[in-house]
């Protein structure tokens, strides 16, 4: 069986195309032996609340589970996901703001479970013991090509929790990681755990990058140092870290400095020559980054809490980036996605700017905006989604980015 929106390859078609748990149990469950030809695909995948594993997807099964968006849901283990057995290949999915009571905030992998995690981008997920970003028990699999970052725990693992678990790890990019309960392990946190670990960026993790077990790493950038063959401690040169843009620079010090037995598949997104680059945009596997194509990328995301009482205010920023070196012109417009799944354009009277706003960014340069979102007195009650866009109002879409918030 597949279920997949009408074209999982364009950001706007599945955005719109939701499916809301209401907050009642996880949303999608595979649970009879699927194998990889049943397909979840190019849905947003959002309200799902599970007391137990699994707020949006609950998976002891095989499938194929890609270019999704995975949002806003909450369970005891896995927020956003759960692989417990099996071996599904989760690939290029957007897995953000979900929230774990226990662990794994993004995703939880448990009982002997050997998936393929690739090419995702993991953010601001949260977990209240460990593996705010991916927790993994007792389970192996590959974890290969995904940017991870800004996900926190208190105390295992702010980006990556490992517990009797050594799965491989190569090119991924973990970044703005926190613990904030224990002094170790803000990038991962290792215990009686020896993952092998290629290609990958450790950087700016709080409080520190690596800790515990017995990883092994090679061809890796890590804040601070770490022992092992073509290691190193140099700042990365990310393309724009504040803007969450975690490309690579012309000048990175990460450009063909990769494992020289690996190489990229294909230059963008990889840089530099054919030897592998270090993290999520280099290495054998990066051909599945679409991103870079893009002239023009839109980051939506929140600064204040996502939970808004009536009559109140939703602050989030909008990060409109021009990639190339020419000056392009074109419109941001928000809309929001009701709790009916109706879809309407905001106001003006609920923002501080105009809506459509339009204007020009100039070459390698971007556009930050500071937004508030009145929620009127009357709104319903229940979860909603700001949708940002950006191109040619009302029907050309060269991205898009949302988040998720409640109403109460």
């Amino acid at each position: 069986i597949t279920v997949m929106s009408d074209n999982p390859d364009d950001s706007g078609t599945v955005a719109s195309t939701i499916v809301q748990g209401n907050q009642s149990g996880s949303v999608f469950t595979f649970h009879l032996g699927e194998d990889a030809s049943s397909v979840l695909a190019g849905l947003t995948i959002t309200g799902g609340n599970s007391g137990a594993d699994g707020g949006g997807i609950y998976c002891n099964s095989s499938p194929t589970i890609e270019r999704n968006i995975i949002t806003a849901n909450t369970a005891k283990g896995g927020g956003g996901i759960c692989l417990e057995g099996g071996s599904a290949s989760v690939i290029g999915n957007i897995i953000a703001g979900n929230s774990a009571s226990e662990n794994g905030g993004g995703i939880l992998i448990q009982g002997l479970a050997t998936p393929i995690v690739k090419d995702n981008t993991i953010r601001s997920n949260s977990a209240s013991i460990g593996g705010g970003g991916i927790r993994v028990v007792s389970a192996g699999g590959t974890i290969s090509g995904n940017l991870i970052v800004n996900n926190t725990a208190p105390y295992h693992g702010g980006g990556i929790s490992l517990n009797g678990s050594s799965p491989a790890m190569f090119n991924n990019t973990l970044v703005g990681n926190q613990v904030t309960d224990n002094p170790n392990g803000g990038g991962i946190y290792c215990y009686f755990s020896s993952p092998p670990i290629t290609n990958t960026i450790f950087w700016g993790n709080i409080p520190d990058q690596i800790f515990g077990g017995n990883p092994t790493l090679t061809y890796c950038d890590v804040q601070g140092g770490w022992p092992g063959e073509g290691n190193m401690a140099e700042d990365p040169l990310f393309f724009d870290p504040d803007n969450g843009d975690f490309r690579l620079l012309p000048a990175s010090p990460c450009i063909d400095t990769g494992d020289p037995t690996l190489f990229d598949a294909c230059r963008p997104p990889g840089m530099g020559e054919v030897t592998s680059d270090m993290g999520a945009f280099g290495g054998e596997e990066n051909c599945d980054w679409e991103a870079e194509d893009q002239a023009v990328t839109l980051l939506l995301y929140p600064t204040s809490p996502t939970t808004v009482p009536r009559g109140g205010f939703l602050e989030f920023r909008a990060v409109i980036q021009n990639h190339r070196e020419n000056t392009v012109e074109g419109d941001f417009w928000l809309t929001v996605m009701n709790p009916d799944s109706s879809e309407i354009l905001v106001p003006e009277a609920f923002l501080n700017y105009s809506n459509p706003l339009s204007g020009q960014i100039f070459p390698l340069n971007s556009l930050d905006l500071d937004n508030t979102l009145l929620v009127p007195p009357g709104a319903q009650i229940g979860t909603y989604r700001l949708i940002g866009r950006i191109g040619t109002y009302p029907d050309l879409v060269l991205d898009q980015d949302s988040i998720g918030f409640r109403v109460i």
